[in-house]
């Protein structure tokens, strides 16, 4: 009798928990963006929230790129669950 446990895939990217990955996806994407922007200061000023915060052109380049994966791989994950 085969094992229905294959391989050590975790369960979350097997597709088992659309909702649980799609949330881990976007939190994590957030999360990162955040950090991120709290953590550098890179480029210009594009935005100035206060005298002495705002938000950087290396923020926006990062957020784009940070979004434009989740996307990606949400894609993905809603592409396998067809």
């Amino acid at each position: 009798m085969a094992s229905r446990n294959r391989g050590t895939t975790s369960r979350l990217l097997t597709g088992r928990r659309p909702v649980a990955e799609l949330t881990a996806v976007w939190g994590l994407t957030v999360a990162l963006t955040l950090l991120f922007a709290h953590v550098t200061a890179i480029g210009p000023t594009v935005l100035a929230i206060t005298r002495t915060h705002g938000v950087h052109a290396g923020d926006v380049a990062f957020t784009l790129g940070a979004f434009a994966l989740a996307m990606l791989i949400t894609r993905q994950l809603v592409r396998r669950r067809r």
